[in-house]
């Protein structure tokens, strides 16, 4: 319950990115229109139309989905204020390189 009331206490979004855009963030968004306090700043894809697709057909609007910021590089998002990466290629070699690549630049990150 603590953390719980902790987030209903926020007064800002949680701005967060992810790292892939495939079945286990499809999952994600499939919620993400139930979520009040967590905000999508950043999609991180090597193919930014197939993450544009799964946003749609996980039931984001057209209107949320133009709100992301789609790259295909996290060095392109890194010096965002983005508040947690949350890393899911599902590749363990890159996803090792950008957990260290977020720490070094002291953010939170999620595998």
């Amino acid at each position: 319950m603590y953390l719980y009331s902790k987030l209903q206490n926020l007064k800002k979004p949680i701005n967060i990115s992810f790292i892939g855009c495939g079945k286990f963030v499809s999952m994600f968004l499939a919620q993400y229109n139930q979520l009040k306090k967590i905000k999508i700043d950043s999609i991180i894809e090597l193919d930014i139309d197939r993450a544009k697709k799964n946003c749609l057909n996980s039931g984001l609007s057209e209107e949320t989905i133009e709100k992301i910021n789609f790259a295909d590089n996290l060095d392109k998002v890194i010096d965002r204020e983005i508040d947690v990466y949350i890393e899911a290629t599902g590749n363990p070699i890159s996803g090792t390189i950008h957990a260290k690549k977020i720490i070094e630049n002291k953010k939170n990150v999620i595998m």
